[in-house]
């Protein structure tokens, strides 16, 4: 309904004389002028974004990496401490 009623309003509206020469001495610039500058603009911030990405999954990478290590040495350390406490009960009496 919203689109029919504002299509509507589009055919209807015709500016004025003065205001389309302003509009037409506005846009100087050729449509593949414009298309290029967007492609541009969205090439360098898909970079960016990009960019952005790697980091992030470089980063949890190295925290992925260094908590296996941790929960590794922990590991050790509890398997060996229990094998001690297991050695030394015999001797306890």
């Amino acid at each position: 309904m919203h689109l029919r009623k504002d299509m509507t309003a589009l055919r209807s509206f015709t500016p004025a004389s003065s205001e389309a020469h302003q509009l037409a001495a506005h846009s100087t610039r050729a449509p593949t002028e414009l298309l290029t500058t967007a492609k541009d603009r969205l090439v360098s911030e898909a970079s960016v974004r990009a960019t952005e990405a790697t980091n992030r999954a470089y980063w949890t990478m190295e925290l992925s990496v260094a908590s296996f290590i941790l929960m590794t040495t922990v590991g050790v350390i509890a398997f060996l401490l229990a094998v001690q406490r297991v050695s030394l009960l015999p001797w306890r009496g």
